[in-house]
């Protein structure tokens, strides 16, 4: 709704569908987290073509892709990372028997109780995506300190997948 409202108003808009999103699980399941940023990168080059500002931002696991962007491209005007994922609000109990058990089962059911009308993700988790995503975060981690440019982070204290203290993380 963000990049709709924002086309609408005459600002160019890029929101590129990253590998193994908007497919199935299981094509999650057979992507990198560099498939994400590789994608993100070529949307990013095609507006530096055609724009004098970018404003780099998204959502979850999206914010992480800004951040890493952002991180890359200094020449980046501002980032606006809405719930970034880069610590799940997981026990550590639960992130280790992730970690064993995707290996051999290739997703877990989510909870949908209540879901936005917006929201446009999969009935479950792709295990092997999530590994991913915590390769992702960690390699986001180490960039945080290259991220100069003015940051809005927008973070929900009753977010049930992203761990409350993300916004404090990044600030810091």
């Amino acid at each position: 709704p963000l990049a709709v409202r924002l086309h609408a108003q005459g600002y160019t808009v890029s929101g590129p569908l990253l590998p193994g999103h908007g497919t199935t699980p299981e094509h999650l399941n057979q992507v990198h987290w560099q498939d994400w940023t590789a994608a993100a990168e070529q949307s990013y080059q095609e507006l530096r073509a055609h724009c004098q500002k970018i404003i780099v931002g998204g959502e979850s696991m999206g914010a992480l892709v800004a951040l890493y962007l952002a991180a890359r491209h200094p020449e980046a005007a501002a980032v606006l990372a809405y719930a970034p994922a880069l610590k799940l609000n997981q026990s550590t109990a639960a992130l280790v028997k992730l970690r064993l058990a995707a290996p051999f089962v290739a997703a877990s059911p989510k909870d949908l109780t209540n879901p936005s009308p917006n929201w446009q993700g999969y009935p479950v988790n792709p295990l092997k995506g999530v590994l991913q995503l915590l390769a992702f975060q960690k390699a986001v981690r180490k960039l945080l300190p290259r991220i100069h440019q003015p940051l809005l982070v927008v973070q929900g204290r009753l977010d049930k997948t992203v761990h409350p203290s993300v916004g404090e993380m990044i600030l810091q």
